[in-house]
C-alpha cells in the first residue's frame, strides 16, 4: 500500500518533475496524463456497466380471467331458453 502523501511531498515531487523536463513540456505532460487517467475511467465504467447490461426477466404479462361459472347456472340458463 502507498503510505499517505502529503503536501511537502507533492511540492518536492513537482519540483523534481519541473527540473527534469522543464517549463514548456509540463502542459503537454499534464494534458497526456490527464488523459490517461480519463481513459481509464472510462474503461473502469465500461467494465461494471458490462456486467449491468445482462437482461433482467421480464415479468410475464397478466391475463385478467373471468371466474369460473357454476355448472348449475349454465344449465339453468339454456333450460329456461328451451321452455320458451
Amino acid at each position: 500500500m502507498l503510505p499517505n502523501v502529503g503536501w511537502l511531498e507533492m511540492t518536492i515531487l513537482f519540483v523534481i518533475v519541473l527540473i527534469i523536463f522543464g517549463p514548456k513540456s509540463l502542459p503537454k505532460i499534464g494534458q497526456a496524463l490527464g488523459k490517461g487517467i480519463r481513459e481509464f475511467k472510462d474503461a473502469a465504467k465500461g467494465f461494471t456497466d458490462m456486467n449491468d447490461d445482462e437482461p433482467a426477466p421480464k415479468p410475464s404479462p397478466r391475463v385478467a380471467q373471468a371466474p369460473p361459472m357454476d355448472a348449475t347456472s349454465t344449465t339453468e340458463t339454456h333450460n329456461t331458453e328451451h321452455n320458451v
